[in-house]
């Protein structure tokens, strides 16, 4: 995507639509800009771009994000890439500064590596060699570029004379491509742009110290993000933002280990911003999945567990190690039943808004998430697989050149998604690819690619970070043995083997971790859910009814009646032109509805009933 951030004063857009009308979101956010340093610097390590093309455009994009409103040091969530004025509400997200600050440790770390080398870049003639194959692959003759690049010596003087030589093959080359089709003019052109710049690096001015003062700008603008704010002391937890339109922290907090937000957990304690009891404090229940010992994340998403893998290192037999390695064995075992590839994480579908913009959710395979409903969609994301390279990269291949038979690659890269959820599909139809490019998404692809080719690159700069380095022990913790473990596989085994006779309306729809959804109120014993904070507690049972008490004080009388159980609180609706009336769960009013879902979950308890 990097053509389009000229356009947008060297700002990501949030995504292109390619379909249907080849549409740009004029917006972006901290991640998006996080991530555009980090690939930035990524594309140069691959050797597409020269150095001081890289050096330039990091420069526009510093100049950029200096104009940018701040708060407490942060970026705003979303940005307008034309004005530049924060979209409201005005809000600060903790995982998207959380992303921003480790992408821009690992830059300032990169920038001093880049002006301590010579300015040729180590993978000029592999980044070259990548141009020449696309171009060849739409139809052009490359042969003699292909010899000189092969050939032996990477000295200075060696590559001057080549890059001379293969200018010239080049614009030849053009040439030649002016009446093939337009894939093989822009790889041929870009492969003549690519070697002209990295002639101009030879015979220009020192970068050092153009370097040298983006890993500066780079860490005054870390340092000045307080997260202080954005930390409940009496949970020893993030708080998921802040929305700044309303001033305050919001409600819900980040309280699980296995997250996206772990890489703001272990910056932040890493910079002194949080105690260390926070890294202890995040929620860390076990599962067995894929005949694997993980951990289980909200949303079940590839997202989830490999975005701070990008920054943080993976050390062999540890936790969050385990966790990813987990994460991915269940998402090839779950695609595996469905016959369908794998890679399941927060992305776009294939339905739209009534502006025409794809919707976007968070999708995750069963077993790995506490969410409910994780088995309704089959939405495919190829970033997934090309992240979960860094897992297991020979099955990641294999599922990428899978994704890419079934429709997945486009112009820019692989499409956002692809989904095969029948109720989207017209009939006899197999999928839908969702023809779209998320800034983000393909950043974090080309850093976790680049994280495999060249030997976990970025974390290697990230934990040349001196605070990063010192709370390096926080990553060698590891699976505890005799854990008690939350088992996916025994847990669906035990339900597919249930009599028939036990009853349907109190089986589960469909498996789901920790969680019952019965279709009825009628059970012939009720059926009870318990729900706490320490200090309120509720009872709920599938009717509807309940009991709750506050430090000791009950709120709601109760009778244990089984045969009356018109107890507890009740919300009431009422047709104001008919005059009927309905309770939202079956007590106290005791109308049957046409459909009943009781969803009994770790963290609530909802009814849903359709009457008509």
């Amino acid at each position: 995507l990097f053509p389009y951030t000229t356009l947008f004063r060297s700002l990501p857009p949030d995504n292109f639509q390619e379909y249907p009308d080849g549409r740009i979101a004029h917006r972006t956010s901290p991640t998006n800009m996080g991530l555009l340093l980090a690939s930035t610097l990524t594309a140069h390590d691959l050797g597409y771009l020269s150095l001081g093309r890289m050096v330039e455009r990091l420069e526009k994009t510093f100049d950029a994000l200096d104009r940018l409103e701040t708060h407490w040091g942060h970026f705003y969530n979303w940005y307008d890439t034309r004005t530049l004025e924060p979209l409201p509400p005005a809000y600060i997200s903790t995982v998207d500064s959380g992303n921003m600050l480790g992408c821009l440790v690992a830059l300032r770390q990169g920038m001093i590596e880049k002006a301590a080398r010579p300015a040729i870049v180590p993978n000029l003639a592999a980044g070259l060699a990548d141009a020449l194959s696309l171009a060849i692959e739409a139809g052009a003759d490359g042969a003699r570029i292909r010899t000189i690049l092969d050939e032996d010596g990477d000295d200075l003087a060696a590559w001057r004379g080549r890059l001379e030589r293969l200018e010239a093959e080049a614009a030849e080359l053009v040439e030649s491509t002016a009446s093939k089709p337009e894939p093989a003019r822009v790889w041929s052109g870009r492969l003549l742009d690519q070697i002209r710049a990295h002639r101009a690096d030879l015979d220009g001015a020192d970068l050092s110290p153009r370097l040298h003062a983006l890993a500066d700008r780079a860490d005054v603008m870390g340092r000045a993000m307080r997260f202080g704010p954005l930390y409940k002391t009496e949970r020893n937890l993030y708080a998921i933002g802040c929305n700044l339109a309303q001033g305050r922290l919001d409600g819900s907090c980040y309280d699980l280990l296995a997250s996206e937000s772990a890489l703001t957990s272990y910056l932040t304690v890493a910079r002194g911003d949080a105690p260390r009891k926070h890294w202890f404090q995040l929620g860390r229940p076990y599962i067995k999945a894929a005949g694997q010992i993980g951990l289980i994340s909200w949303g079940g998403t590839a997202f989830e567990y490999l975005m701070p893998r990008l920054l943080l290192k993976s050390l062999p037999n540890t936790l969050l190690a385990e966790a990813a390695r987990t994460a991915i064995a269940r998402q090839i075992e779950y695609g595996g039943q469905l016959g369908l590839p794998w890679g399941i994480s927060e992305s776009a579908f294939a339905a739209q808004h009534l502006e025409g913009d794809y919707r976007y959710q968070a999708f995750g395979a069963p077993g790995l998430g506490l969410k409910q409903g994780l088995d309704r969609d089959r939405v495919i994301a190829p970033y997934a697989t090309a992240m979960a390279t860094m897992v297991a990269p020979r099955e990641a291949v294999d599922n990428l050149r899978r994704l890419a038979a079934e429709g997945g690659e486009g112009a820019y890269g692989y499409y956002e998604a692809i989904d095969y959820t029948p109720e989207r599909l017209a009939p006899g139809q197999r999928s839908v690819v969702v023809k779209s490019y998320m800034s983000h998404h393909q950043g974090m692809s080309l850093v976790a690619v680049a994280n495999v080719l060249l030997g976990d690159l970025m974390p290697r700069r990230f934990h040349a970070e001196p605070m990063v380095r010192a709370a390096e022990l926080l990553l060698q913790e590891r699976v505890p043995r005799d854990t008690p473990l939350l088992d996916v596989e025994a847990e669906t085994a035990a339900e597919s083997d249930e009599p028939a006779a036990a009853g349907q309306a109190d089986r589960p729809v469909s498996a789901s971790l920790l969680s019952r959804r019965l279709t009825t109120p009628a059970t012939l014993a009720p059926r009870t859910h318990l729900l706490s904070n320490s200090q309120y507690h509720v009872m709920v049972t599938n009717a509807g009814s309940g009991s709750s008490a506050c430090l000791g004080v009950d709120v709601t009388r109760w009778r244990e009646d089984p045969n009356r159980e018109a107890w507890g609180q009740f919300v009431y609706v009422r047709d104001a032109s008919s005059g009927l009336f309905w309770s939202a769960g079956f007590q106290p009013v005791c109308r049957p509805a046409d459909e009943d879902l009781i969803v009994f979950a770790v963290d609530k308890a909802s009814f849903r009933r359709r009457d008509g």
